[in-house]
């Protein structure tokens, strides 16, 4: 797929994401997000980037090795899927799926997971990224939980 044009929207709080509009259309296995839809493209919350942080500088206090690779983790996830990678139309079909179907994330899930093949992210890259906001959006749905 071609390269989107978009316009960014920066975020007046450091605790929000800075936010792109698309300047037109974009169309992908039948999926449609129409020019002017704002999303946020694939992006870690940045209070899990935060968590990852404070558990790398506090793992020497527990004596615990998980906790330093949990929060290697938490901080890859935010270097190794920026929020506009080659994903990023993936991730405005997600955003648009849940606007258009409030309340039943899978539909956006599926839907995310179905771009990112068609756009031929590898396979790893890509089930990481699906499990990660398969993840989210358990969370979601169970606890009513949401930055955005």
């Amino acid at each position: 797929m071609e390269s989107i044009a978009v316009d960014i929207i920066r975020s007046d709080h450091w605790l929000k994401r800075s936010k792109y509009r698309l300047r037109e259309p974009v169309i992908i296995l039948g999926y449609a997000a129409p020019a002017g839809f704002e999303t946020d493209g694939a992006t870690v919350p940045r209070f899990l980037s935060l968590i990852g942080a404070i558990l790398i500088l506090l793992a020497p206090a527990f004596g615990s090795d998980w906790w330093i690779w949990l929060g290697v983790g938490l901080a890859l996830g935010v270097v190794w899927f920026p929020p506009d990678g080659r994903y990023f139309v993936a991730a405005v079909i997600h955003d648009r799926m849940l606007e258009l179907h409030p309340g039943n994330r899978h539909v956006a899930d599926t839907a995310f997971l179905d771009v990112m093949e068609e756009l031929q992210i590898d396979v790893v890259r890509r089930w990481v990224m699906y499990a990660l906001v398969w993840c989210w959006s358990e969370v979601v749905m169970r606890w009513g939980y949401y930055i955005r």
